[in-house]
């Protein structure tokens, strides 16, 4: 009996690069938050969104066309959000190995 399945895309083969981007916030009112959160879904490079409580207020993955700078994508989100963003930090995800259940 097959319970699921998923594929597996080498998104390499297809031109384009992951990344993910962990935003760190200031001067942040709900009103605020809104507005860049949708924003950031508005964007059809953005995969998906994490709210988090900790060290990072927001983390997002993205898939860019290999060769566009991840650096260049968050440039024109701070200038987007010029008094929102404190800093952020940016890193490519490759080799990904994900187990999905059941093993």
């Amino acid at each position: 009996m097959i319970l699921g399945y998923r594929p597996r895309i080498n998104n390499e083969l297809l031109g384009f690069s992951s990344y993910k981007v962990f935003f760190y916030l200031k001067n942040v009112s709900k009103e605020s938050f809104v507005k860049f959160k949708n924003y950031l879904k508005s964007l059809p490079e953005t995969i998906y969104i994490l709210e988090e409580v900790g060290i990072t207020d927001v983390d997002i993955e993205l898939m860019l066309p290999t060769g566009e700078s991840v650096f260049q994508f968050v440039d024109k989100i701070r200038f987007d959000f010029p008094t929102l963003i404190r800093d952020y930090e940016a890193f490519s995800i490759k080799n990904l190995k994900v187990e999905l259940l059941p093993f």
